[in-house]
């Protein structure tokens, strides 16, 4: 798997801040409209060293990546991607804060 760039992790940040983000993303109250940038990171962190999916940027990474800071908040959150589970998230990858 390909290792990506800072810019490369920059843009795809940028791009869920830009539906989720706080104040300004389009779906801002999939997260009461709080979401931080650090619940962003952690789970773009959990996603790129626990999903063995390719990673692209897209949409379905976007889709991932909030399912995961939805499981992050709320374990028990129902969320589209059934595979999104606690059991990924048992190592180090969250305990950074």
């Amino acid at each position: 798997m390909k290792k990506l760039d800072i810019d490369e992790i920059e843009n795809f940040k940028n791009y869920i801040w830009s539906f989720y983000g706080k104040d300004e993303g389009i779906y801002k109250h999939f997260f009461n409209n709080n979401l931080t940038m650090i619940e962003v990171e952690k789970a773009i962190k959990i996603r790129l060293s626990k999903i063995k999916l390719k990673f692209s940027g897209d949409s379905i990474d976007r889709e991932i990546v909030r399912d995961i800071m939805l499981k992050l908040r709320e374990p028990n959150a129902d969320t589209e991607h059934k595979f999104i589970n606690l059991e990924i998230f048992s190592d180090k990858a969250i305990q950074n804060k």
